[in-house]
This record gives structure tokens, sequence and C-alpha cells, in this order.
């Protein structure tokens, strides 16, 4: 069964089997903080919709994955882990990536979240970060950006 979200002028309507389901939503409140990594790892308030979504991606040399859950516009829960799979020295590294709407600025652009490096090794298996996102502007994708050495691979959006 498959749900769509779609935004209404009072709130969100989902799709289930044909059946139009309204839910009313808490609008996130405008201030934030000027980091957009932050360590509290959910700002969702009462009436809030939550998804969750997950991304691999996987080549030579590394495989990771990254698993997003929307807690608000402007907030989600990111868990993220990258394991080495060639020996070759070359530790893989990632990072997260959001797609946001400033409203000040009229215009869609992405924030590179900070790389996280596997410093395991081949034989040390996956490294794991788990953060909490807060941004500035809306929230309306993430991804996940993996490399090893000079080869980069990026997931597909996952949807707020």
């Amino acid at each position: 069964m498959r749900i769509r979200r779609l935004p209404t002028l009072v709130g969100l309507v989902a799709l289930v089997g044909g059946s139009a389901i309204g839910v009313s939503t808490a609008q996130p409140a405008a201030s934030q903080q000027s980091s957009h990594i932050v360590s509290a790892s959910s700002d969702a308030t009462a009436g809030d919709v939550t998804t969750k979504a997950r991304r691999d991606v996987c080549f030579t040399g590394a495989c990771g994955s990254a698993t997003v859950k929307f807690t608000g516009r402007y907030t989600a829960d990111t868990s993220m882990s990258v394991k080495d799979t060639k020996c070759d020295a070359v530790g893989p590294k990632m990072r997260i990536e959001a797609s946001q709407y400033s409203y000040s600025q009229q215009k869609q652009y992405v924030w590179h979240g900070p790389w996280k490096k596997n410093t395991k090794g081949c034989r040390g298996g996956y490294q794991a970060w788990n953060s909490g996102f807060k941004g500035e502007d809306r929230l309306d994708a993430m991804r996940v950006k993996i490399c090893a050495g000079s080869r980069c691979k990026t997931s597909s959006w996952m949807t707020n």
C-alpha cells in the first residue's frame, strides 16, 4: 500500500487505497539555530506527521546507507553507516545532504553536511553515526553521498 502526502492550506491529505484522509499538522516555529546538526534528536510536536526512508549506496571500495526520519518541516533524525570493502588503505567517507528552500532568497539550495570518515579499516565492519538535523529553512529532502578516494556516488532523494 502506498501512502502519498499532498499539502493543502489546512494540513496534509493522505491517500490510502483511493480514500483521502485529512491530517492537521502543527507548524514548527521559524526560529532556528545557525548549525544544521544538533544533538537533540527530535523537534516534533503533537500532531506532526513523520516519515522514514532509507537509501543504500554500494560500489567497489565502499558500502553504506542512511536512514532519515523527518520529524517536522525543518527537522530530521539521521542514521548513517559506511564500510570499507576494498582493503586498499583508502578509507571511505560519507555525508548527508539536505535540499532546502529559502523563503527569504526565494530559491532552493543544497546544504552539505560534514564528512564522516570510516577509520575502522576493511576488517573493522561498518562505522555508524547518528545525529539530529535542524535547518534554518524548510527541509524538503535528504540524500547520502559516499566517496572512496576520487570515486563518489550519491543516493536518490528521500523526501519530506
